[in-house]
Parts: structure tokens; C-alpha cells; sequence
């Protein structure tokens, strides 16, 4: 279903379509609109509905429950929906073909984005808990002030049956370390030779979630996976490649690294080869490849903090990788490319596009960027010039 837009809205209200509210607020008829549809999930609703550019219905879905985050239209025409305790798949006519919950099947709760493969399997984010002793014993600066830390781990998950699923491959950050805080301990080195790792003592005041990973993509043509961390105010590549053994180590897989980073882009602070006045990503959304388009095998990204630093607007970005066939470069140490490929922040309808939390942006085959500011339940679609071509703001109700 590639001309279908998939976008999650996090609403305290529930859709009622028996207003005289149509949703489409602008539309430039002068402008080149992009074709299809767009997918639109409310957290606080139990409903996920299609809508096409004019503001209508033109199908919808209903799910047991309204605290799934994410929603995703196969390219079968099913559709994937999962919250942090239950999945499922449903057809077109909203029949239930799969469905599990994750802690009674599998022993853990998800969180935030999932993505589904190609080969019918989905990748999760779980979160990786540890004691801060465990953490002190392989480098942690000891004035750590909690008592657990918060890491990141991947699961590729396979459905069986109608009802149940198994675990065939699984990443974990803990294992992709550095610290140059104590020589005698596990993962010592220099922080700035090693990019490919995290410094575990890098702390940018958020506690014991110092990584916060809110979404993740998938690349086939590459076997690659890209991961935001939003407290870190990165983006990564790691390879999808490896076996389980070799995602826990720093070689083997297509591009020899392991489960190193293949790439890392927003901040190189993190690791010492800048400060904040380098930083290009704010507590960004929304990471993945372009599929299609004049953009294609380029990324795109929400910055909610625009250009990084300023909290009193977002802005949205293509960037370019200067990846040949998935080898990625750097210059002095620090990751290229140097700047954005391209980058939006402006005004829609007089109102300055600002998203604290979530948001999105998708960008389209004729190179137009479709955004999603979720606090406000607003998309809006923006041509390359910066022309806001149409907008439409969900209907909505009191409970």
C-alpha cells in the first residue's frame, strides 16, 4: 500500500463525524496535491480511519481497545495495529486474523513504534532494564544518582497461527558500550575513536531513560535498521543482517560490524566530537527511509525541538545520508552529512508548527512532505518551496 500515509494522533477526545466540521480547512487548488490516502489513528479512540484528500471517510477499522499506537496497512491490504501488551492483524473487513499478547506469549511489553517486515515477522522496541550495580560493574561513572538505568532492546517477532509467535532475533544496546570513566572495567576506550558505540555516561538530565527510543524503521534493499533515540537527540543505523549472536558482538553480517552503529546522526556530542551548538535533532519522531520519489533511500525526521535547540517551534528535514550501498562516511571522526538536505519550520494557518510530544512527517513521491502536529490533530501537506498546499484538522468531540 504504497500511496497510503500512515499517521498516529495522540487526542484526549473522540472523532464524532455528526458535526458539520468536514476536517478540510485549506486547500490550494493551484498547487500539486500527492495521490492516496491517508491512514489516521486516534490513541484515544478505538477507531482508525482512511481518509482520502478530501477530508472523507473512505473506510474504517475498530480494535478492542484505545491505547494502540500504532497502526500500519500492509501492503495485502490488511491491517497491523499493536499497543504495549496486545497485537493483531486484521483483514479488510475488519476480521481478526492474528492476534497475541506480548506478556503472556513472549514475557515483556512494548513500547512505542513497531515495524513490520516483508517477511510477514514485525520488529518491537522492549525496554532493557538494569540495576545500577549491573551498570557500575561494567563502567557506569559511580555517582550515577538512580538505582536502575534504562536501555533499549530490538525483538524481531514471527506471528504462528492465528494466536501465538516466537522470538527470532533480538538486538540489545547494552552490548554496544563505551566508557572512558574507568580503565579497569569493561568497555574502556576512547569515547571520540569509538562513534560505532554509545558513551554510557553521556547525561543530558534525563535520569535513569537516558535513550528513549520512539520509532523504528526498516530499509529491505539494505537490511538495515534505523532507531530514534529522542533523549539522546539521535538517530542510528544498526544492521539487520547479523544472527542474534553477532547483533551482541562488533563484527560479522553484511557490513562486518555486528551490532555496532553503522551510523549515527543529531548530536555528536554524545560522542565528544561537538557541543550542544552542533546538535540537529531536538527530541525528534518519526525516523525512516524515503521509498519513492526524487528523495528515495534518503531519511526523514520531526525535529520537535527545530534545528535542535529551539523550543518554540518544530521543523522537519530531509537528510542525506552519503551512504554508498549502505557505508556510511564521516570527516574528522564525526558522521556527514554536515547539515540538512532540506528543512522545513514555517506557519500553517498563522500558527506556528510546534509539537512537544509525537508528531511526524512522510514524504511523498512527488517530493511534498506531509506532516502530522499531534497535539492538534493537524495535517498538512508542503511542497518543496515551503507552500502549505492543503490542511485538515480531525474532527472532534467531547467525550
Amino acid at each position: 500500500m504504497r500511496n497510503v500515509i500512515l499517521l498516529s494522533f495522540l487526542f484526549f477526545f473522540k472523532l464524532n463525524f455528526a458535526q458539520e466540521t468536514i476536517g478540510l480547512v485549506f486547500n490550494d487548488i493551484n498547487k500539486t496535491k500527492s495521490n492516496g490516502y491517508t491512514l489516521i489513528n486516534l490513541i484515544s479512540d478505538t477507531r482508525t480511519f482512511l481518509i482520502n484528500n478530501c477530508g472523507e471517510v473512505v473506510h474504517q477499522w475498530s480494535f478492542p481497545s484505545d491505547d494502540a499506537r500504532n497502526y500500519y496497512l500492509l501492503e495485502n491490504g490488511n491491517i497491523f495495529q499493536s499497543s504495549g501488551t496486545y497485537a493483531e492483524i486484521r483483514d479488510w473487513e475488519n476480521n481478526i486474523l492474528w492476534s497475541i499478547n506480548y506478556q503472556t506469549e513472549l514475557g515483556f511489553r512494548i513500547h512505542h513504534d513497531i515495524q513490520p517486515l516483508p517477511n510477514g515477522n514485525f520488529l518491537v522496541l522492549v525496554r532493557d532494564n538494569y540495576t545500577n550495580t549491573e551498570m557500575f560493574a561494567v563502567g557506569m561513572d559511580t555517582s550515577y544518582p538512580n538505582n536502575d538505568l534504562e536501555l533499549e532492546r530490538i525483538v524481531e517477532i514471527e506471528p504462528i497461527g492465528t494466536d501465538s509467535a516466537k522470538i527470532v532475533w533480538e538486538w540489545k544496546l547494552f552490548d554496544h558500550l563505551v566508557q572512558d570513566f574507568d580503565s579497569s572495567k569493561p568497555n574502556y576506550g576512547i569515547v571520540a575513536n569509538n562513534p560505532q558505540l554509545l558513551n554510557m555516561n553521556y547525561d543530558d538530565g534525563e535520569g535513569s531513560n537516558p535513550i528513549h527510543a520512539n520509532a523504528i524503521d526498516y530499509n529491505p534493499s539494505l537490511d538495515q535498521i534505523a532507531i530514534s533515540a529522542r533523549h539522546l537527540k539521535e538517530v542510528f543505523v544498526i544492521d539487520h543482517s547479523t544472527t542474534t549472536a553477532q547483533a551482541a558482538s562488533h563484527s560479522g553480517g553484511t557490513y562486518g560490524k555486528g551490532g555496532d552503529f553503522l551510523w549515527r546522526w543529531g548530536n555528536p556530542e554524545v560522542y565528544n566530537k561537538g557541543t550542544i551548538n552542533d546538535r540537529k535533532l531536538g527530541k525528534q519522531h518519526d525516523i525512516k527511509w524515503i521509498t519513492e520519489g526524487p528523495d528515495k533511500g534518503k531519511m526523514s525526521v520531526f525535529s520537535n525541538d527545530g534545528y535542535g535547540t529551539n523550543l518554540t517551534f518544530s521543523s522537519v528535514h530531509i537528510i542525506d545520508q552519503n551512504d554508498i550501498n549502505g557505508v556510511y562516511n564521516s570527516a574528522s571522526g564525526k558522521f556527514l552529512p554536515n547539515d540538512y538536505f532540506w528543512s522545513w519550520d514555517g506557519t500553517i494557518l498563522d500558527e506556528v508548527m510546534w509539537g512537544t510530544a509525537q508528531c511526524g512527517v512522510q514524504i511523498m513521491s512527488n517530493g511534498n512532505a506531509l506532516i502530522n502536529e499531534t497535539s492538534t490533530g493537524r495535517i498538512t501537506e508542503v511542497d518543496r518551496d515551503g507552500n502549505v498546499i492543503w490542511v485538515y484538522i480531525i474532527p472532534t468531540g467531547s467525550n
